[in-house]
């Protein structure tokens, strides 16, 4: 039993057309050249035209219109192709065709985002808080009072304290997220080649 289809292309692709469609087992049956002249009228031109003599008047005035036209060109083979349904393997090349023709779409891209490690926010209060310090202590310097110098140097280094302890801490935790990041987006890829070659 056979199928039939028809395919349209340019007059000078028919040999490539019909070399896709042999891997498919589709056969040329016939070919109709199909072409089509049209001429569309865009609009007119219209001036005001006359015959001028030697004194600089015009005679015989009048208005003249050409149309202003555009040439459209249909020009293309149409081809129709059998095949035969009975022939071997039909079933696998049908769906290899159709694949060629209409490709499964690609599973979206994993997006993974990067942990970030706080290493940044860290350092940006530290060096807050010791420039803050700093503004702090160098008066008390200046002023010769260690009750105010005292004041002022014991808070600004229990907070570089903490934040350098934060650090160490966020640094350890930073490493573990990389590390966990790093195994799922193993597994993703590994995941996604295994489906490409299923």
């Amino acid at each position: 039993m056979l199928e039939y289809r028809t395919e349209t292309c340019a007059p000078n692709e028919l040999d490539k057309l019909c070399e896709l469609m042999q891997t498919w087992g589709w056969k040329l049956e016939q070919t109709q050249e199909v072409y089509n002249e049209n001429v569309e009228v865009l609009g007119n031109d219209t001036r005001l035209v006359g015959k001028e003599d030697i004194f600089g008047n015009y005679h015989d005035v009048h208005w003249e219109s050409t149309p202003i036209t555009q040439k459209k060109v249909t020009h293309y083979i149409s081809a129709r192709f059998s095949r035969d349904k009975s022939m071997p393997n039909y079933l696998l090349i049908c769906q290899l065709e159709n694949e060629f023709y209409n490709p499964k779409e690609k599973s979206p891209a994993v997006i993974i985002n990067e942990p970030t490690s706080g290493v940044h926010t860290v350092l940006a209060v530290l060096f807050t808080v010791l420039f803050i310090g700093a503004w702090a202590i160098i008066p008390a310097f200046i002023s010769h009072d260690s009750v105010f110098i005292a004041a002022s140097c014991i808070p600004v280094a229990i907070i570089s304290f903490i934040c350098i302890i934060f650090m160490i801490t966020a640094h350890k935790k930073y490493k573990a997220k990389m590390q966990n990041t790093q195994e799922r987006k193993r597994k993703t890829k590994e995941k996604s080649l295994n489906t490409m070659s299923a």
